[in-house]
């Protein structure tokens, strides 16, 4: 298992201020890895010949929805709180 944060400065993942969102209540997170933002993201080979697998747990906010290029494999509902939701997600055919 490998964790990691990045920072203010990582050039894939982008914010818009809830302004900018249709209900203008809440803010819009999304990553944009191309053309070679993957590795401010992750460290990482960055060239579409290098491929791998990855599997991914992620926490949102009740009220935020999380979509990745990814199956979600599991959604654990034991960290689940009133606030947030976790769930797990994995890109290959062994994920479960």
């Amino acid at each position: 298992s490998i964790s990691y944060t990045t920072t203010k400065s990582c050039s894939a993942a982008q914010w818009l201020p809830p302004a900018q969102t249709a209900g203008k209540i809440h803010p819009y997170m999304f990553t944009q890895c191309q053309a070679i933002h993957a590795r401010s993201l992750i460290p990482c080979m960055d060239c579409p010949s290098v491929k791998f697998e990855y599997k991914a747990r992620v926490c949102v906010p009740t009220w935020a929805t999380c979509v990745m290029s990814a199956l979600m494999v599991e959604k654990d509902d034991n960290e689940s709180s009133a606030s947030s939701s976790t769930s797990d997600y994995g890109n290959n055919n062994n994920t479960a």
